[in-house]
This record gives structure tokens, C-alpha cells and sequence, in this order.
């Protein structure tokens, strides 16, 4: 019979019915920390893309440009991780764009900083990779909910200038202790950090990277660790 075939869903995951609290915003950060993963985990992970595109030039991966192209096999090895991190970029600004509808409940300011702090940081997080790897790239800042055809090129620096804004704000808000896998401030001054380098502001990247040295809980390495210690 035809109608086996017809979907009977028990329920409907759709932003406007999930995004009203704390509980359902969190559920769409559960995704974003659960992405983070792709960096280092699976076939082809993120950070083996990076190495791949870029001037370190692994010899068993991929040393002609040339064939970096969308008419080459190698291609669609890398038009992946691009494609992958714009997909979670588009669930962070799913929250950042909802956080203050006129539907949502926070039960105070607090509660809806911290979920929005959260947000940014992974999005600074997938932008600060995006322009290391390729450049100049469009730079998404809100919720696309239509059809959208007309996208335009940001420069880097421009892209760095918005992250930064972002984070300074971000690392306020991000809580001091956290669960695991969940960013806490000093992960929110670490990419800041980063985005303050890559942005040749290096005084305030210094500031930022002694909040976490001068942190009682965290102490820099100073000898070699894990199984290939020696």
C-alpha cells in the first residue's frame, strides 16, 4: 500500500517551536560543542584538511595547487570542510539570531548572555579557521531562513575586526568553570587570543593569554607528556 510509505513523524524539531528557553537553546549548543570534534575525529577530519591547503605542504597529501581545482578529483577532498563548517556556523547564528524573539523566556539576563556568549564563541571559532584556510569569504552574521543567491565576499581583516568585537564581548559572559566540552572563559580567552594575533593587535593578545597564565587553575606545560613523551 502507498500510504506505508507516507511519514508519520512523532514530533517536529523546528526552531520556532524549540527555541522559546534556556533548554531548547541549549539543545542546538549541544550540537555545536558535539561539532567541535570534527577537527581531530573520522576519515578526512578538519584539521587534516588544514594541513592540506595549507603553505606546510604534507608531501602524501596534496602538493600541486593545480589540481586544487572544481574540475580535479582532489577537490571535492576540500570543498568539504568548507561546506561542513558553514553548516555549523548556520546553527550558531540560529541561536544567535533567536536569543532575543519576542517568544523566548529567559528566566534573567544572565541566563541569556551566557547562551548567546556560548553562540558567538563558536562561530568566532569556525570564522577564525575558515579565514586561515581560504581568506576573504562571505561572512554570515545572522539566520538565512530564505532561498539566498547573493552572497558577497568580506575581506579577512574586516571578518577579524567583527570576531573580535564578538569575543571581547563573549569572554564576559562565558562562566569561569564549565562541563566538559562546554567553553568555558579561559577557552573564550584563548580564541581571543588568536583572533588578537591574527589581527596584529599584539598588546591586547598578550593581555588576553595572561588571564589564563595568571589563572591559579591553569599552569603552562613546561615538559613533554603522553605516551610519545620521549
Amino acid at each position: 500500500s502507498d500510504s506505508f510509505l507516507k511519514p508519520d513523524p512523532l514530533s517536529f524539531f523546528a526552531p520556532e517551536a524549540t527555541l522559546v528557553n534556556k533548554d531548547g537553546f541549549e539543545s542546538v549548543l549541544v550540537s555545536l560543542r558535539k561539532d567541535l570534534s570534527r577537527e581531530f575525529v573520522a576519515q578526512k577530519n578538519l584539521m587534516a584538511h588544514q594541513f592540506m591547503t595549507s603553505e606546510i605542504g604534507v608531501p602524501w597529501l596534496q602538493l600541486d595547487y593545480r589540481q586544487l581545482t572544481p574540475t580535479t578529483d582532489q577537490y571535492q577532498q576540500f570543498v568539504g570542510q568548507i561546506n561542513t563548517i558553514f553548516g555549523i556556523v548556520k546553527n550558531a547564528n540560529m541561536v544567535i539570531s533567536r536569543v532575543d524573539n519576542q517568544n523566548v523566556t529567559w528566566t534573567n539576563e544572565e541566563e541569556r548572555n551566557v547562551v548567546l556568549a556560548e553562540a558567538l564563541w563558536h562561530r568566532s571559532y569556525w570564522y577564525y579557521r575558515l579565514i586561515g584556510c581560504y581568506g576573504d569569504l562571505p561572512f554570515v552574521g545572522k539566520e538565512v531562513t530564505t532561498a539566498k543567491l547573493d552572497f558577497q565576499t568580506h575581506s579577512r581583516w574586516a571578518i577579524l575586526d567583527k570576531l573580535q568585537k564578538d569575543m571581547e564581548w563573549a569572554v564576559k559572559w562565558l562562566p569561569e568553570a564549565t562541563s566538559i566540552g562546554v567553553p568555558s572563559k579561559a577557552a573564550g580567552n584563548q580564541l581571543l587570543t588568536k583572533i588578537y594575533l591574527a589581527n596584529l593587535d599584539f598588546d591586547k593578545a598578550i593581555l588576553s593569554a595572561s588571564e589564563i597564565i595568571d589563572n591559579q587553575k591553569y599552569a603552562l606545560m613546561k615538559t613533554r607528556f603522553g605516551e610519545e613523551a620521549d
